[in-house]
């Protein structure tokens, strides 16, 4: 027998049978001019009226017409709906309305004001055809855009990607200037660029090396006869020289071109590249692979991205191999998961980056990138599995976009961030790839490490994890993971300041559980370690399972969906397992595509609980009867894996009164029976606030929860009792 417990969005609830259906639906436009506003995040959310726990949570984007729609079906006569966005100030508008199966549609349109700054953005690419023929394809963002090309040679076109032809060969500078229907933003792109006309054969092409004090050397590698030379070095200075070196005034992301003619004119060509001038007294190892398509299965190329003047290279692929070229290419032996390591040499300064490669048969279709920066600002490059065909969209982890194969973004402030690269051509391909990145030259990085113990010896087979514990509501956090030795070392050689969790995994069951330095098995028990000032070495000593499992035939098997860009994450979730007096007695660890078993259980009570570092839980109660399968489906949301129990039968609450509030919460509770009642109160990254234990008697009680110390914010009170029953309150601190 099997039985379904599926935990939808934020708040995870029982899978019943809905009583009716509900959909929201309307339009988004500006207020100064009521355009519509495509592409607009819609935040919908559906309460529960007796305990305000949700019950559907979910969002909706809308089209280029303004419209948005949202809909789902609900397990209660009535609820509360709630619906919001965002406008261009970060001020949150926000409807509520109470739904039935009688009142189950609503429209709710909204007026918001758009970005104040620029909306659009003019960007252009071009490709050389056949004689004197030039391609434009116009990548520039923005709604309702007009367009006016300059070609530099007297004409112009009004065309979007318009197709142009030279009547001479030479040198162009083209102009692109867009504005938006309603004029609000006029933006322009402009770029030289040489068209050759077919005669001649000439092809300009450079590399360049950072040396000291901000001196980079050029090495011209062009190919042509009698050719004259011009180069713009990005910063107003120029030079006619083969190979020139050049000296900047200051740190920064510059564009070089180097333009090329050969006496006769017959030949132009011009080649451009971004080119980042920073600091190379550090060196920090990172990289970036992908399958390599022209060799066999299980092949990858490895492309190093670390940062300063690197001595040598030395790779270790996690399957007894070993390379010491910068950018190697490896065939591993089989399919599965390799923890490859790069380790570089700079001098006296060492660094290693490692991570988990996942090896698959041969894929046609992926991309990746790479990136370099000086201060907050990131010179990122795309590369699709059809370079010639593709298009880039990028997201930056700081809620900014950009389209284009090379781009220059600058973060706002320093720290670590979620990057995205979405790629796709003309083939129907559509990859996409992340990256962490840390910004900022002034972001110094510590070495932690330490010892983790089974009792009295060292766990000598296991994992650890740190992460940052300032996640924001996407929960982003820096994380980084590494092995344990042969006794029980683990080394972070490169983490940056901050506030951090450290969580050890034990990879075989031995009766001791996943555990966090301070010696604790949840992330709100933790004892944060602060870097900048490294207090190693930071041992963990794992926590011993308070009791052991029966052996039967049941057993508890669930999946957590990640919608969102978290995917990275959700293999980093350890799934503990409870016993009916709230023991824990097993974890399991979540597999990459979210899903989880424990098996060989008795019949009886249980509670599973998701835990992840800056993620809110809950203890989710299951019940086993007659050896069956239980299955248990989440939705990670947010930073939130929350649920509410099957059963709540021992204790009842009220809602919170007054709510908002600035002291003092009240809260009604009815027992069938005295029990032990325990408040905790966490703000909205999970992180505990408050906790008391009251002893309370048959029927109703009023308990007093302070608040009046906390931060202005959202709070989540959870109230349980001694049998396992689990009830949680939202409440707004004023």
């Amino acid at each position: 027998m099997k039985k379904i417990i599926t935990l939808f969005l934020t708040f995870c609830t029982i899978g019943l049978m809905a009583q009716f259906n509900f959909d929201v639906s309307g339009y988004v436009s500006d207020e100064a001019n009521s355009t519509p506003i495509p592409d607009q995040i819609i935040l919908i959310s559906v309460f529960n009226l007796s305990d305000s726990v949700a019950l559907i949570s979910g969002t909706a984007v809308t089209d280029e017409n303004g419209f948005y729609e949202f809909g789902g079906d609900i397990q209660e006569d009535m609820a509360l709906l709630h619906i919001g966005t965002y406008d261009c100030n970060m001020t949150y508008m926000s409807y509520s309305f109470e739904i039935s199966a009688n009142n189950s549609s609503v429209i709710q349109d909204f007026e918001i004001c758009t970005n104040t700054g620029n909306t659009c953005e003019a960007y252009f690419e071009y490709f050389l055809s056949e004689g004197l023929t030039v391609e434009f394809d116009n990548l520039s963002t923005g709604n309702n855009l007009t367009y006016y090309w300059d070609f530099g040679d007297g004409t112009n076109s009004d065309e979007e990607n318009p197709v142009h032809v030279y009547n001479n060969a030479g040198e162009y500078y083209v102009v692109l200037i867009i504005s938006s229907g309603d004029s609000t933003c006029i933006e322009d792109y402009q770029e030289w660029i040489y068209v050759e006309g077919g005669q001649g054969e000439c092809e300009a092409y450079f590399e360049y090396f950072l040396s000291e004090d901000l001196t980079v050397e050029f090495d011209n590698l062009s190919s042509g006869n009698n050719l004259t030379y011009y180069w713009d070095f990005g910063d107003g200075n120029f030079s006619q020289e083969e190979n020139p070196e050049h000296t900047y005034i200051g740190l920064g992301i510059y564009e070089i071109c180097l333009a090329i003619s050969s006496n006769d004119s017959t030949c132009y060509d011009m080649y451009c590249e971004s080119i980042v001038v920073n600091d190379s007294g550090y060196c920090l190892a990172q990289y970036a692979y992908y399958p390599d398509s022209s060799q066999s299965d299980y092949t990858y190329q490895f492309i190093d991205l670390s940062y300063g003047e690197i001595d040598s290279w030395y790779w270790d692929f996690g399957d007894g191999s070993f390379s010491e070229e910068q950018n190697p290419v490896h065939t591993f032996i089989s399919e599965g998961n390799f923890y490859v390591c790069l380790t570089i040499t700079q001098g006296e300064c060492q660094s290693t980056w490692c991570e988990y490669v996942s090896v698959t048969p041969l894929e046609d279709c992926f991309n990746y990138f790479t990136y370099e920066g000086t201060g907050n600002s990131v010179l990122f490059e795309g590369f699709h599995s059809n370079t010639e065909t593709a298009t880039y969209f990028w997201e930056f982890g700081d809620g900014l976009t950009a389209q284009g194969k090379v781009v220059d973004h600058t973060y706002s402030s320093t720290g670590t961030y979620f990057v995205s690269l979405i790629s796709s051509d003309e083939d129907s391909c559509t990859a996409i790839s992340s990256q962490i990145i840390a910004v900022g030259d002034s972001i110094e990085y510590n070495q932690v490490y330490g010892q983790v113990f089974e009792g009295n010896f060292p766990l000598n087979e296991g994992m650890v994890m740190i992460f940052s514990m300032d996640t924001d509501s996407n929960y982003i956090p820096f994380n980084d993971m590494t092995l344990i030795d042969s006794s029980g070392v683990y080394v972070f050689p490169y983490v940056p300041n901050g506030e951090f969790a450290i969580y050890a995994i034990p990879l075989n069951f031995n009766g001791y559980l996943p555990t966090y330095y301070g010696d604790v098995v949840n992330w709100d028990d933790v004892t944060p370690i602060v870097l900048g000032n490294p207090n190693n070495p930071y041992n963990i000593n794992l926590v011993p399972a308070e009791a052991s499992t029966n052996p039967g035939i049941g057993s508890i098997v669930g999946f957590i969906n990640d919608p969102a860009v978290r995917e990275d994450f959700i293999n980093k979730v350890t799934m503990l397992l409870y016993n009916e007096d709230h023991e824990p007695i097993n974890y399991a660890q979540v597999n990459t595509d979210g899903s989880f078993s424990f098996t060989d259980l008795a019949d009886g009570t249980y509670f599973i609980y998701p835990e992840l570092t800056g993620v809110s839980c809950e203890f989710i109660r299951v019940d086993i009867v007659d050896g069956e399968q239980v299955v248990v489906n989440m939705t990670m949301e947010g930073n939130s894996i929350l649920g509410t129990n099957e059963l709540k039968s021992l204790t009842n609450a009220g809602d919170i009164f007054p709510n908002p509030l600035t002291g003092t919460a009240l809260i009604e509770l009815t027992n069938t029976e005295g029990t032990l009642i325990t408040v905790q109160v966490l703000d909205i990254t999970g992180r505990n606030q408050y906790i008391q234990e009251y002893n309370v008697n048959v029927g109703r009680s009023v308990i007093n929860i302070p608040m009046e110390k906390l931060k202005t914010g959202l709070y989540i009170v959870r109230i349980s009792n001694n049998k396992g029953d689990l009830i949680t309150k939202k409440v707004i601190r004023q």
